[in-house]
């Protein structure tokens, strides 16, 4: 729904349980009227339960934007920033960070051991979204 108003970032983050990434998260939110300017929307993913993201809001407060429970890491898996590892029966997830269009085509796309926090950055390439 959210791409029929306009280019959406998406983050995948661990959960609460890592600082750095609830740290990007807090930038995301602080800066959120520019991504608004731009006509775009933030959303995040973690595998955390919807319990414990609704405990962290209580306790630290709420984001400018939803953050979606990614049970099992299937969204992660659909956008490679996660995988099985089938030697381990687990999933391994890298932090990620896109930009998707209009259409549904990602646009820009950051993965790896670290959140992304260039917000400048983000907001420099949904200036170029066509």
């Amino acid at each position: 729904d959210a791409l029929k108003r306009g280019p959406v970032v998406v983050g995948f983050y661990y959960g609460y349980h890592c600082d750095h990434c609830v740290s990007q998260l807090f930038d995301l939110s602080e800066d959120i009227r520019y991504f608004q300017e731009l006509g775009a929307e933030v959303v995040a993913l973690s595998p955390d339960p919807a319990t414990t993201t609704q405990e962290r809001f209580g306790k630290y407060g709420p984001f400018a934007f939803p953050v979606l429970v990614d049970e099992g890491h299937v969204v992660a898996q659909q956008y490679g920033c996660a995988w099985k590892v089938p030697a381990a029966e687990g999933i391994e997830q890298k932090h990620g960070c896109f930009i998707v269009n209009r259409a549904g085509v990602v646009t820009w796309a950051n993965t790896g051991d670290e959140p992304f926090t260039g917000n400048r950055t983000l907001l420099y390439e949904l200036r170029q979204v066509p």
